[in-house]
């Protein structure tokens, strides 16, 4: 395409330069005109220029000069008045310094990595999610800047810009813009990759700004002692008569509150007073245990029943600090009496009973009916303890190699309508287990078996047998035992004896059983649950509505051991001290570990380093903006609505003012009326230009009947 000046003839007058313009072409006082070019198809003919007459300061023709417009020749790189240029300078200050403020969230980012929760840290919290919405709009704002800068400032250079080159560069204002040029430019690849990834960091920094923090729980661990009873050696209240005579009562309470809940609490993890419930080891089971002999406690199977707990009555313990959020693990001893009983015989009627097992062996006149008038009640089991070989309970316990003692057992039985009486034989074996506990935290301190493994498996019976479970306390245990197990009318099973049968509804009107369908593994996995109730029942029965661990974490009845860092509370109270005299003698420490749980926030450090990443790029074209914009010379006209009136034939100005600016000259010129218009509206092919709104029949709108040069 060639550019020709435009024919005098031929070729459309603005507005501004009628005739009574042209008629000082010839004034000596006026300057020389100019030449305008418009693009036209090769000619031959010689062409001829419009003079243009040099404007006065004050008015061209009807044209008169804006208020405010520069009448003198102006020196580039100062922006007209200090109030003018001061304030850019300082807006560049200001745009070079806010992505400090990112790095500096980052920062706090880092530097509250594991801090608690915090009323100063949820105020960082609350900034960081300001991100996705302040970075977007502080890199919009330092990238255009920065991109119109670095246009202004390659234009300006001696080798100039190539205008496709120029293009990319004024049109990445926004990554829209940029993705833009790069469709339909297709002229410089890899300016329009590096100006995308420059703008792909405005999401990027203000999504990875949202993301530098979130919370999660920090666990502190420290050693601590917690203390339980040593069921082993305290002494029960069923040592002697007297204490029989003493705690029947409560025996039966605790017993028959234990034996009577609901099949959920009989499988629950704690007994009525949250004490935690130790799983009975089944002798007869291969479990899956580690190299130390440990085994995980399915605690689904204790809540469904499927397994069974030695008691109903869990352990005491004490210890518990008072603070919040805390667990604890520690490891506890304990042992029970493991029963495996086979059927001898079902219902027999009396005179056969009495011949089949002698009085003088077990005598089962208990059981019996005694008369409405009778003191003494009618008892639904009795029981005895029979040392294997002929020896004393004393020699076989002092004995190696002894066989484990055989409680021999009776049970009502029903026969043809009348009382009989079933004997069972049941081997009754110590066995001792190590229990890993998981309490807390508070304040609802819930204990729960995690692990257990048998200590003493290989050691003789006499040798592991609890050392305060001797003939006297044995004798009363199964005394206690039977006034515990009440019986409601002569010819009704107890709830003792529906519970060995197996049944889950104890207390209804269920006549006397027979035995011989009854599962005699089921029957020896409760006759081990009820029997040991009882029994640990009585180490401790005045305490047993004081065990709660909730009392023991925040009863006030406690002292301090001032030499224990940890801060435990030594379980030192006035029952123990009454009861048992020394309350040490009964009561051991475990070794234990106190966790405390404290909400904290945690750092990303993938985004804290994306951030970064994307502050940093932000940063150095922000300075590199800031330089462009000081040493370029050159006006800052790319990119202005008002740099398409410069040096346009159809656009009447001064011929000063070349020095402004883009905003300045349209703050100026505020009031010209411009539009895009045909300015051949005379010939049968037009011409598009940008031009001040026409008069006359010199201009028209744009038609889409025409078609244009």
């Amino acid at each position: 395409m060639s550019y020709v000046a435009i024919p005098t003839g031929t070729e459309p007058t603005p507005a501004h330069l009628g005739s009574g313009y042209d008629s000082d072409l010839s004034s000596p006082e006026h300057l020389r005109h100019k030449s305008f070019t418009f693009p036209r198809k090769p000619v031959a003919s010689s062409t001829t220029t419009i003079k243009e007459r040099s404007v006065s300061p004050a008015t061209t023709g009807d044209y008169s000069m804006p208020p405010g417009w520069p009448a003198h020749p102006q020196i580039l790189g100062r922006r007209g008045p200090l109030v003018v240029w001061l304030p850019l300078r300082l807006w560049d200050l200001v745009l070079a310094i806010a992505p400090l403020a990112f790095l500096v969230l980052a920062v706090l980012a880092l530097y509250l990595d594991f801090e608690p929760i915090s009323q100063y840290g949820d105020t960082v919290v609350e900034a960081t999610r300001l991100g996705p919405t302040v970075f977007p709009i502080v890199f919009a704002a330092i990238a255009s800047r920065f991109f119109r800068n670095l246009a202004r400032w390659k234009a300006e250079q001696r080798q100039g810009i190539g205008l496709a080159a120029l293009e990319q560069i004024l049109g990445s204002q926004s990554f829209a813009g940029t993705f833009e040029r790069a469709v339909f430019l297709r002229t410089n690849l890899l300016m329009a990759i590096v100006t995308l990834m420059v703008w792909a960091m405005s999401p990027i920094g203000g999504q990875s700004s949202s993301r530098l923090l979130f919370t999660d729980n920090r666990v502190d661990t420290n050693p601590m002692t917690l203390f339980y009873p040593n069921i082993t050696k305290v002494e029960s209240w069923l040592s002697s008569g007297s204490g029989l005579d003493d705690v029947e009562a409560i025996l039966s309470t605790i017993y028959s509150a234990s034996l009577l809940t609901s099949p959920g609490m009989k499988g629950a993890l704690t007994d009525m007073w949250d004490r935690p419930k130790v799983p009975k080891w089944n002798l007869h089971a291969h479990y899956q245990t580690d190299n130390d002999g440990w085994r995980e406690i399915d605690k689904q199977a204790l809540l469904d029943g499927i397994d069974d707990y030695s008691s109903l009555v869990g352990l005491k313990m004490e210890g518990f600090t008072l603070d919040e959020d805390v667990t604890y693990k520690t490891t506890v001893q304990s042992s029970y009496i493991d029963f495996n009983c086979s059927l001898l015989a079902d219902a027999l009627e009396k005179d056969d009973a009495e011949k089949f097992i002698p009085a003088r062996r077990l005598n089962v006149s208990s059981l019996y009916f005694k008369g409405i008038s009778s003191l003494e009640r009618q008892a639904p089991l009795t029981g005895v303890f029979e040392v294997p070989g002929n020896v004393s309970y004393f020699d076989w316990k002092e004995a190696s190699g002894t066989d484990p003692l055989t409680f021999l057992m009776a049970l009502r039985a029903e026969t043809d309508g009348t009382l009989g009486i079933s004997y069972f034989d049941c081997t009754a074996a110590p066995v001792v287990v190590e229990t890993e506990l998981s309490c807390g935290p508070n304040p609802s301190v819930i204990c729960s078996p995690e692990k257990q493994r048998r200590l003493h498996a290989d050691k003789p019976a006499g040798l592991v047998w609890p050392d305060n479970m001797f003939t006297t306390s044995m004798f009363n245990t199964v005394k206690a035992w039977q006034r515990a197990s009440i019986v409601v009318d002569h010819h009704i099973a107890s709830a003792t004896e529906l519970y060995l049968a197996g049944e889950t509804v104890l207390f209804r009107d269920t006549r006397l059983l027979t035995w011989d369908d009854v599962d005699m593994d089921v029957f020896s996995r409760r006759m081990t649950t009820a029997y040991n109730t009882i029994w640990q029942s009585s180490l401790d029965p005045f305490n047993a509505t004081t065990a709660s661990l909730r009392l023991s974490a925040d009863g006030q009845n406690t002292r301090r051991d001032d030499q224990s860092s940890s801060g435990v509370a030594l379980p030192f109270d006035a029952l123990n001290q009454t009861l048992m005299g020394d309350p040490f003698r009964a009561i051991i420490p475990a070794e234990s570990t106190v966790s405390k749980t404290t909400e904290v926030y945690r750092a990303n450090h993938k985004w804290i380093g994306i951030l970064i990443a994307a502050t940093a790029i932000l940063e150095i074209i922000a300075i590199a903006s800031a330089v462009f914009e000081f040493i370029t010379l050159a006006p800052d006209v790319l990119g202005y609505a008002s740099s398409m009136v410069r040096d346009n034939v159809f656009v009447p100005q001064p011929q000063t003012g070349s020095a402004l600016h883009g905003t300045e000259r349209s703050k100026l010129l505020k009031d010209l009326r411009v539009q895009i218009a045909d300015v051949w509206p005379d010939k049968d092919v037009g011409y598009v230009a940008f031009s001040t709104v026409g008069r006359g029949s010199k201009w028209m709108p744009l038609s889409r009947q025409r078609v244009y040069r």
